[in-house]
């Protein structure tokens, strides 16, 4: 039997959402009257399949129509129909990354052999970053185009960044936001998992981090402010931090306060020293070689030291 849905389709570049201008993770209604934004609550909440919570935001005052057109409810697909599906694909974009991810190296300024690791490939338009669940299993990729826009390879569910043998390097885990600051932080020689967007893949990081309960974890925040005065009035002037205008940070917050309740233990946020955005801008501005090991453990240790986890 057919049920009556709306109808979404993601932001991009070229049309942002409208309520916190982000280019990536809202969803826009088809006819443009409402918006489901993932940082600006509102007084319609709505939980999304992987556990995040989402605010409906009405953009017109006029009555949504009612969908002439009806859509079969679709029935959602395991993870484990999700790695059938996506797993051959990464694999092969893998096998034929030829002499791309080679130039990906240098566009990132990490060491090869994380992006090796990290299993990314070449699909003949975009680099292709497996994401997978706290198995291991791959539920969806993320494409980087050259000109840096990344978009999910369509069908994907969003997961988490991470190698096979994650947990024997020794030290804190970081968990940052995105693969290219997972790749700079094995080039570090750090223990990383990437989540998928500020605050997406808590389920996926609780269930992995469950059994670890002896290693500190530190959420990294980037510094992503936005310009408050180009909000249009939408934003409160006395707001210190909302998922609007400072997304990294409000991300890292809310990451840290429920992985801390879902694991039942401390679980710390941090910026990153130096001013610094992301952890790859942070590799880069030291302007070291990633090859050369000695260097990179200096720098590791240094960052380790410096990077202070706040408790919530």
């Amino acid at each position: 039997m057919g049920i009556r849905t709306p109808e979404w389709i993601r932001v991009r570049k070229s049309e942002p959402c409208p309520v916190c201008e982000s280019e990536s993770w809202c969803l826009l209604s088809v006819d443009g009257k409402a918006v489901l934004c993932m940082r600006v609550k509102s007084d319609r909440p709505k939980k999304m399949r992987d556990g995040t919570v989402a605010f409906i935001h009405r953009l017109t005052d006029d009555p949504m129509p009612q969908r002439p057109h009806v859509r079969m409810q679709t029935k959602r697909l395991t993870d484990t129909e999700q790695s059938a599906k996506f797993g051959p694909l990464c694999r092969s974009w893998y096998v034929n990354k030829a002499d791309e991810v080679d130039r990906l190296t240098e566009v990132l300024g990490v060491a090869r052999w994380t992006l090796d690791a990290l299993h990314v490939g070449w699909d003949g338009q975009a680099w292709t970053f497996p994401e997978q669940n706290h198995c291991g299993q791959i539920i969806g990729a993320n494409r980087r185009f050259v000109n840096g826009e990344k978009v999910c390879v369509f069908g994907s569910r969003r997961g988490l960044t991470y190698i096979d043998y994650w947990s024997d390097t020794p030290g804190p885990v970081f968990i940052v936001e995105g693969g290219s600051d997972v790749a700079a932080g094995l080039t570090l020689g750090l223990c990383m998992v990437g989540r998928p967007s500020n605050v997406g893949g808590l389920e996926y990081l609780k269930r992995l981090l469950l059994r670890h309960t002896d290693r500190r974890i530190i959420v990294v925040a980037e510094r992503d402010e936005k310009d408050r005065a180009a909000l249009n009035g939408r934003h409160d002037p006395n707001c210190r931090c909302c998922g609007q205008c400072y997304p990294g940070k409000f991300g890292a917050i809310e990451t840290s306060k429920r992985l801390s309740l879902m694991l039942n233990r401390i679980v710390a946020w941090s910026f990153l020293p130096d001013g610094a955005k992301d952890l790859r801008k942070w590799l880069n501005s030291r302007k070291s070689n990633p090859t050369d090991e000695q260097a990179m453990g200096r720098l590791a240790r240094s960052l380790t030291r410096r990077t202070h986890g706040i408790h919530v």
